[in-house]
């Protein structure tokens, strides 16, 4: 499963998903009050365990509802017509690959010290992230991973 509604590329997890529905950004509209750090952790706790049962059925079927997703954003590109348009961001975030490096450069920047050991340690974009946008021939959204990464806008 991916996000659940197109993701702010400056916030995306303030559009990681909850148990019984909505998004945390759902959650803090509803109740201000609320902690957005604890609903951040529920989301992420959610979302990992969707990932993993993704995961899951992509390693026992060979491919997954994400999979196709991918699939496809990556295969319009090698059909695309000279001259047309790349996906945009919102497309590109409904792919989970995309979404999650979002999600990871977002609250690595948000937290002080080692971010998730699946960050790595270089800058965003760096690695998976940036081959699963080349071939989706969509380079220019690291732009929007950096500005995850510093909790700003893309320029």
């Amino acid at each position: 499963a991916g996000p659940a509604s197109p993701a702010s590329p400056a916030s995306p997890e303030l559009f990681l998903p909850l148990p019984g529905g909505g998004t945390v950004l759902d959650a803090i509209r509803a109740r201000p009050g609320a902690s957005r750090g604890d609903l951040v952790a529920r989301g992420v706790a959610f979302h990992g365990g969707q990932v993993l049962r993704e995961l899951t059925e992509l390693c026992e079927h060979g491919n997954s509802d994400q999979y196709y997703v991918y699939a496809n954003l990556a295969g319009a590109h090698a059909r695309r017509a000279p001259g047309r348009k790349a996906p945009g961001p919102g497309t590109l975030l409904r792919s989970l690959p995309v979404f999650n490096g979002l999600v990871l450069a977002s609250l690595e920047a948000g937290s002080p010290g080692r971010g998730p050991a699946s960050a790595g340690g270089g800058p965003p974009g760096d690695g998976l992230l940036r081959a699963l946008l080349d071939t989706m021939d969509a380079p220019w959204m690291l732009r929007h991973v950096e500005a995850a990464a510093r909790g700003a806008p893309p320029r």
